[in-house]
């Protein structure tokens, strides 16, 4: 985890995944957290947020169920490779 605080004492904390060199979530002294995920190469699938950091589960996707559908409010980017690909060599 690091943080960095600006002239106006704002800051930003960045949670880093322990083993590798990947952001998981970012978040401003506002509240408002911005979460990443990867698949099992590393590569980045989902970007969630901003959004209030208490809409998101440990997971780091947005709480769903009633009553605080979350996921529905809450900004995503996704991004999918290699679909609809058949081969030996396709991951």
């Amino acid at each position: 985890m690091t943080q960095n605080t600006d002239i106006d004492n704002l800051s930003i904390e960045t949670v880093w995944d322990a083993q590798k060199d990947l952001v998981l979530s970012i978040s401003d002294k506002a509240g408002l957290k911005q979460t990443f995920l990867y698949d099992k190469l590393d590569r980045l699938t989902d970007e969630y947020g901003p959004a209030p950091a208490a809409w998101y589960g440990t997971d780091r996707k947005p709480i769903t169920g009633a009553p605080n559908n979350y996921q529905d409010k809450i900004s995503r980017n996704e991004t999918k490779y290699n679909e609809n690909l058949v081969g030996p060599n396709v991951v």
